[in-house]
């Protein structure tokens, strides 16, 4: 009973949507500032992001500067050919395992899902 209620508030009540990065990274910078809109309406502020702000980032002045890594955003993921977006795919899984620190914390966030996993379904058994 409690299952059904749950699923009634996450699909009736709540309106999740997926994040800003994720759309971006994806080639849907539309969907990208939809979303940053909806949550400046929701926190009650003026959302100053527009379609010319992401395509300035795509610019070489600004990508330098840039601290994170950007892997195939905006037009360059729309643009690609398949085999392309299936290696910055990889290349995107990659950066989990960057470094020996970045290991260790992706390979515990794993382990701690899993035994969360296993302990849930030994629980219901």
């Amino acid at each position: 009973m409690v299952t059904l209620g749950v699923f009634i508030l996450r699909f009736g009540v709540f309106n999740f949507q997926e994040s800003p990065k994720f759309l971006v990274y994806r080639g849907h910078d539309d969907k990208a500032i939809a979303v940053l809109q909806h949550i400046a309406k929701v926190n009650k502020r003026a959302c100053g992001v527009s379609k010319a702000d992401f395509e300035a980032l795509t610019t070489e002045e600004h990508s330098l500067t840039s601290a994170s890594e950007l892997l195939g955003a905006g037009k360059a993921q729309t643009q690609a050919s398949v085999r392309e977006k299936i290696s910055i795919e990889f290349a995107r899984y990659g950066l989990l395992f960057k470094g020996w620190q970045m290991t260790r914390l992706t390979i515990l966030i794993w382990l701690t899902y899993i035994c969360d996993f296993w302990g849930f379904t030994l629980a219901g058994g």
